[in-house]
């Protein structure tokens, strides 16, 4: 017998009771516990004689099984006990019945007793319709016919159960905006609606209406049952206090749950039974369909399991917070092609098991938040399954995990994304794969102190242990505290690890041709395997290292490239992988070891005070020792043209080479066989101060020489002679003051670098001159302040400097002179000239110049000629600086460090400079005067191939008599040497004084081909002492 025949029995016994008592009992007559429905149509409650014993009161035991309909139209209408439809008397005699509550009627009782609708093959219906129509059932609702609540009418019951007994089929439907069927609270776990409890059952809620259920729900109890729930509809809602069970763990019962069309489910909690499946397809992935907000008991479990699918018809949501607990076999998120389903959990205790796999982007697009302490597990996790599906996966927050029984697919046949992301946790007990299959892709991020992602067995990023993945690039990110826990990781040819600022993977790496991009300060201490695929690091783009202290081997190469020129990769294990290693942009700092060949190209810089084998610095590499000051040891090193040799200086040459100033070891030989005048290798210096950092040398003076020996060896020697002239000396980043010249000297072991302090630069050509000149003839007599030699109120003159071209034609470019200290109302009129000399005196103007703003401090300014000059060699020249307005515009030309007058000349007036100046006794060898001639050099090499000969000769004929009349020189190919403009004579004469030679670089860091620019530095001192030696290169007019 059934629970519910039990019931219904006890029942049957009960009422007989009753019988016998009534016939014991005087007064006490049975008609007043039983009255039954006899009107077989469709009648009014209230109506005395549709009804066998009177209209029922709230004692009455009441039935409608005749076949006929009983309405409730009007409050008031009570009973004890309620059968529509089913058995009625103790031979099980009964029949159909329905019962309508419309218009406004109220039908309630106030005593606990049950209310059934069908059952045992009769039809019951029960029909609640139209605003204010109530079916206030308090006690048990058992249905094994057919429920309706629609049009705002309200059902109420202690509890629900439908298809209570095998066979059954029942349904209830509510339906319209405000219909509801209530069930007030009750302990939360007990299941107080059960939808097929013993057979089949459906329950609907539609178009705006709603079931409240005030604790648990179970859909398919028991063996043999099948429980239906289908929300539908905006506004349609299916609330329970408690846990919704869908399906039975034990017994075999079936449950389904469809949520479609902007319907919600809430529970709180979720388990999804072996035969069970809930369906979410809201139609929204933003807004949840079914919404699981946590419970204080805890549902069932044990048993067996099933699905919960999210976007498959349409799109879907589920949130599960405050605790909730979800239990299912599998779950499906973004199920069907061009659907959408999103799942988010959050909050501490909110935990979602999976008992088998979970698909995140099936064949459509799905979404898994876990979030705020709360946890995920699965056996495997299928993220972006098919080819055309994706899937994202975030995990945030302390507390949150997701945990694997299996394997991680992150891109198993489409495209899938995992973040683990603010101290969150994700670990699989299997392998995880970023991009599993050919056309897949998969990312992954770890980021943020304590985020952890750990792999039990491999972790293969672009692969899948067999094959490479296509041509999708898959990666995985580690950032600002995160780590990636492996027992190995594979980087595949298509496969991106990106390591930012504090990251760790802490794993062995086995590279098959993929990328590493390093941004920040970052390390990695494991092991790193280079196959034949080989390694790409690819360093940040501004100041920042990222440090690999492990062995990299294998038979495979590595390439260094960089977002930016300052980015580096140092190396500190005793590498012994064989590839070729290739800098491409960026620095490699090896303060280790590397076995194998290292090539330097153009952007690239080979660095650290480590050992490596063979190196060869391209045009536009560089070799740069130490990470400060070091010593960087190699094989085999060809220097060739165009590439640097970055040289610091920690010292002004007392100390040590590699401790004080860097030193480049090469144990073999130092190959300079591709360098020569026309091709050369620049050594560029820095300085150093007393942190290490780029700055001035704290014991610097100009004025000494100074040696830093040993800035290059060879074990082997050089592969042919050395030759100064094929380097070029950068002193851009020398700090401190320099009056002399830098050379490379062959020390015969090794090269060193020497100052020579009295040496003007190669190309600067020295002239002993007579001292400053003034004008005869003054203008105006005003006070003096500086009190000249000559006393106060001596007059103001416009001055004069004479300086002698060397023994080579020049094209005068521009004259420097340190001026300033200008008026600025009004501002001088500044009158600068050239002239010729005349016999010792100032001869006929050659140009004028475009003088520099004055207004501001004494500094080195730009005198520009207005038109062409051409110097001839050995001349005198005459520079004079005067102000057109005189008496009102001053400046000031700083020509002495004079004790007496401060070290300024003051030039106030201007006077005609034809007329010729006199001798100026000023203070005479102590105080030395500058000037800064900048010139172009002229050259006979014609056709640029770094010799003057006939072919150049050749090129001169073809070219004379032409002129430039757009006023640009007409180039060294057309034969035009001096820069005048025309081919001529000049220009033959600059040839045959150059026949024969090769040029002469002009200055250590000047460009080839010439023409150069070079200063010419003029000095006016009287008697100023020269040296002399076997380095010296004055040029000097006695």
């Amino acid at each position: 017998m059934t629970t519910n025949q039990t019931r219904r029995a006890l029942r049957f016994v009960t009422s007989a009771a009753a019988l016998l008592i009534g016939i014991m009992v005087p007064g006490v007559a049975s008609a007043q516990f039983d009255t039954s429905w006899t009107n077989p149509t469709i009648g009014n409650w209230s109506i005395e004689s549709n009804w066998s014993g009177g209209v029922p009161d709230e004692f009455d035991d009441v039935d409608i099984a005749n076949g006929g309909i009983a309405n409730v139209a009007s409050p008031g209408a009570v009973y004890a006990d309620l059968t529509v439809g089913g058995i009625t008397g103790p031979a099980f005699a009964g029949g159909n019945g329905s019962l309508l509550v419309s218009n406004g009627g109220v039908l309630s009782h106030s005593i606990y007793r049950n209310v059934s609708v069908g059952g045992n093959g009769f039809v019951g219906n029960v029909t609640v319709a139209g605003p204010g129509s109530q079916f206030l059932a308090n006690g048990y609702l058992l249905a094994a016919g057919t429920l309706t609540v629609e049009n705002g009418g309200l059902l109420s019951s202690v509890s629900g159960e439908s298809g209570n007994a095998p066979g059954d089929v029942a349904s209830t439907t509510v339906t319209g905006l405000g219909s509801r069927w209530n069930i007030p609270a009750s302990t939360p776990a007990t299941a107080t609606l059960q939808v097929g409890y013993a057979g089949s059952a459906s329950l609907t809620v539609a178009n705006g209406g709603a079931v409240n259920n005030g604790a648990s729900a179970v859909l398919g109890l028991l063996a043999g049952s099948s429980g239906t729930a289908t929300v539908t509809g905006l506004g349609s809602a299916w609330n329970n206090v408690g846990y919704l069970q869908v399906g039975s763990p034990f017994n075999g019962g079936a449950g389904t749950v469809n949520v479609t069309n902007q319907g919600v489910v809430r529970a709180g909690s979720l388990r999804v039974s072996q035969f069970g499946v809930v369906n979410v397809n809201n139609g929204s992935s933003s807004v949840a369909g079914l919404v699981l907000q946590g419970m204080p008991a805890a549902m069932p479990t044990g048993g067996s399991y099933g699905a919960l699918r999210i976007g498959d018809a349409s799109d879907g949501r589920m949130t599960a917070t405050g605790g909730a607990h979800v239990r299912t076999a599998s779950t499906a998120i973004g199920v069907a092609a061009g659907r959408t389903g999103a799942a988010v959990i959050s909050d501490p205790g909110s935990t979602w098991t999976n008992v088998d796999d979970i698909f995140v982007g099936s064949a459509g697009a799905g979404a898994l938040e876990i979030r705020n302490g709360a946890t995920v597990s699965n056996f495997r996790a299928h993220v972006g399954f098919n080819g055309n599906a994706s899937g994202s996966v975030l995990v945030t927050d302390p507390g949150s995990s997701w945990t694997g029984g299996g394997s991680f697919f992150i891109g198993n046949g489409g495209s899938g994304m995992l973040q683990v992301l603010n101290g969150a946790t994700a670990t699989t007990a299997g392998n995880s794969y970023l991009g599993f299959s050919t056309f897949s892709q998969g990312s992954a991020t770890v980021g943020g102190m304590g985020s952890t992602w750990t792999t039990a067995n491999t972790l293969a990023i672009g692969g899948n242990l067999t094959d490479a993945g296509g041509p999708f690039a898959s990666t995985l990110r580690i950032e600002n505290g995160g780590r990636v826990n492996a027992n190995e990781t594979i980087l595949y040819n298509t496969g991106v690890l990106e390591l930012n600022n504090i990251a760790t993977l802490n794993s062995p790496l086995l590279s098959k041709g993929g990328v590493i991009r390093t941004y920040g300060n970052t390390s990695h201490a494991d092991n790193v395997t280079l196959d034949a695929g080989g390694l790409s690091i690819t360093t940040g783009a501004v100041d920042t290292t990222a440090v690999f202290s492990g062995v990299l081997s294998g038979p495979g190469a590595l390439t260094k490239s960089g977002l930016g020129p300052t980015g580096a990769l140092r190396l500190t294990g005793a590498n012994t992988y064989a590839g070729l290693t290739t800098i491409k942009t960026g620095a490699l700092l090896v303060d280790g070891s590397v076995t194998g060949a290292t090539q330097v190209n153009a952007g690239g810089t080979l660095g650290g005070s480590g050992v490596v084998g063979t190196v060869d610095v391209q045009s536009g590499g560089a070799v740069a020792p130490g990470s400060s000051v070091g010593t960087l040891t190699t094989g085999d090193m060809i220097l060739r043209g165009g590439g640097m040799y970055a040289l610091e200086l920690g010292s002004e040459g007392v100390g040590v080479a590699g401790t004080d100033w860097d030193s480049l070891a090469v144990n073999g030989t130092l190959d300079f066989s591709s360098l020569s005048p026309a091709n050369r290798c620049t050594l560029s210096l820095k300085t150093l101060g007393a942190s290490g950092a780029a700055g001035s040398l704290t014991t610097w003076q100009s004025d000494v020489d100074h040696t830093w020996s040993n800035i290059m060896t060879a074990s082997a020697g050089y592969g042919r002679d050395f030759d100064e002239s094929h380097f070029a000396i950068d002193v851009s980043g020398f700090q401190n003051p320099v009056q002399g010249k830098f050379h490379l000297l062959d020390n015969g072991g090794g090269i060193d670098l020497f100052y020579d302090a009295y040496e003007v630069a190669e190309g600067v050509l020295l002239t002993n001159l007579d001292e400053p000149v003034r004008g005869a003839t003054p203008i105006g007599n005003n006070p003096n302040p500086l009190d000249p030699p000559e006393g106060p109120g001596a007059p103001w003159y416009w001055g004069a400097q004479q300086f002698i071209n060397d023994g080579a034609t020049h094209t005068l470019t521009a004259i420097k002179a340190r001026v300033g200290g200008g008026s600025t109302a009004p501002a001088p009129q500044v009158v600068a000239e050239l002239r010729a000399d005349d016999g010792g005196t100032i001869g006929a103007l050659l140009t004028t110049f475009t003088a520099p703003d004055m207004t501001g401090d004494l500094e080195v300014r730009e005198f520009v000629p207005d038109s062409l000059v051409t110097l001839d060699p050995s001349a005198k020249y005459w520079f004079t600086l005067g102000s057109a307005n005189p008496g009102e515009g001053t400046f000031f030309w700083q020509y002495a460090n004079s004790n007496v007058w401060g070290g300024a000349g003051a030039f106030a007036n201007y006077a005609d400079s034809a007329e010729s100046g006199s001798p100026w006794t000023y203070r005479g060898v102590d105080f030395p005067y500058f000037l800064e001639v900048d010139v172009a050099t002229a050259s006979g090499d014609f056709n640029g191939d770094n010799q003057v000969d006939g072919e150049d000769l050749a090129a001169w004929a073809m070219g004379f008599g032409q002129f430039d009349g757009v006023g640009a020189p007409a180039g060294l190919a057309d034969g035009d040497a001096n820069g005048d403009l025309i081919v001529d004579g000049g220009d033959f004469l600059v040839w045959q004084q150059q026949l024969g030679g090769g040029l002469q670089a002009i200055a250590a860091n000047a460009p080839v081909p010439e023409p150069a620019t070079s200063l010419l530095l003029i000095s006016a001192v009287v008697g100023i002492r020269h040296r002399s030696g076997p380095k010296s290169r004055i040029l000097v007019d006695e």
